[in-house]
């Protein structure tokens, strides 16, 4: 019996463990994103200081947009493979490395 209890609590503080990771690494990926979002409105009036128009800038935000929908599909079917821990780890990897 001792050791069924033993076996039991490992397996819970396991379990808080991975959740609490998984917390963190949602965390992390969402305040990424916000990132791109605090700079809507930043945009437009840097944009027209380079010299973009209205709609080079409406373009900039749809491919973006696009972009996403377009590898939500593919990127779906490949996270019931690969795991959707590992999935976020490397999402969260790229972002970084792509932010500089």
């Amino acid at each position: 019996p001792d050791s069924n209890m033993t076996l039991t609590n490992t397996g819970k503080a396991l379990e808080s463990k991975f959740a609490n990771s998984k917390y963190f690494i949602l965390a992390a990926i969402f305040f990424g994103v916000q990132g791109f979002s605090v700079m809507s409105p930043l945009f437009p009036p840097l944009a027209r200081e380079k010299g973009l128009s209205e709609v080079m800038t409406a373009t900039i935000f749809a491919t973006h947009a696009l972009a996403n929908l377009i590898t939500s599909f593919f990127i779906g079917d490949r996270l019931a493979k690969i795991g959707r821990q590992r999935a976020l780890v490397a999402a969260l990897i790229v972002h970084g490395l792509s932010e500089g």
